[in-house]
């Protein structure tokens, strides 16, 4: 069954082979420019406006309106679809799919998010660190937002206008990776090495498959299962 998803994905494409060189080099570089402008100062315009009534209670649940209105940057999320709107009105890169086999994009980001965190269960058993059972439900609800934002950010804009750029898969994994982790600044070096990895994971997914339902199952049903099971 999976082979069969990917397999009727693999003439899709998530850029105009025709686009000229110039036009992507300048979709490019507005993509990266729009992308950490919007994250930076958008973050700070929802933090003034909602911090506030997060942190005195006037928000509840707190966690899960900070993932919705904080975390994520839904701010970004806007931005970044706005600059994927005028790549495709450019003929740069395509419109992000939803709707097309949705049954097999999520089956297809279940799998290999169970397959991802394997690997970090792996190397937590390696490390010697503790496990945990913790099921935070606040926070399950608030990566079904956040992980929408990232997803539109790091996978829709940012590994399409790299992959319409350059032209090769590994390439438009490693750029967008590289700017997730800069802007996951409250992790230690070794956890930024595993959102690195992560995000190489979900990239991956995304440019496999050409459906963003497949990368944002993937990138939440990991969340789920190693919140709950990784002590941090």
């Amino acid at each position: 069954m999976i082979v069969e998803v990917m397999n009727s994905n693999l003439n899709e494409k998530l850029y105009y082979e025709d686009c000229e060189l110039l036009k992507r080099v300048a979709v490019f570089i507005m993509a990266i420019t729009i992308y950490y402008v919007s994250w930076y100062y958008g973050k700070d315009i929802l933090m003034n406006l909602f911090y506030g009534y997060i942190k005195n209670g006037d928000l509840k649940p707190k966690l899960f309106f900070s993932h919705l209105l904080i975390y994520g940057s839904i701010f970004s999320a806007i931005c970044s679809y706005i600059m994927i709107f005028i790549a495709y009105k450019l003929g740069v890169i395509g419109l992000p799919k939803y709707l097309v086999n949705i049954k097999g994009a999520l089956l297809y980001g279940i799998v290999s998010a169970l397959a991802l965190s394997v690997l970090f269960i792996i190397y937590w058993l390696i490390r010697g660190y503790d496990f945990q059972f913790l099921i935070n439900s606040q926070s399950v609800l608030g990566n079904i937002f956040s992980n929408y934002y990232e997803e539109i950010s790091y996978r829709a804009l940012l590994v399409g206008v790299t992959l319409a750029l350059f032209r090769n898969k590994w390439i438009a994994i490693v750029i967008p990776s590289l700017i997730m982790v800069s802007t996951h600044t409250q992790y230690p070096f070794e956890f930024k090495c595993l959102v690195f990895l992560g995000s190489c994971f979900f990239s991956y997914v995304y440019i496999r498959t050409s459906n963003l339902v497949s990368s944002w199952s993937s990138h939440q049903v990991s969340d789920m299962v190693l919140d709950t099971i990784l002590k941090v």
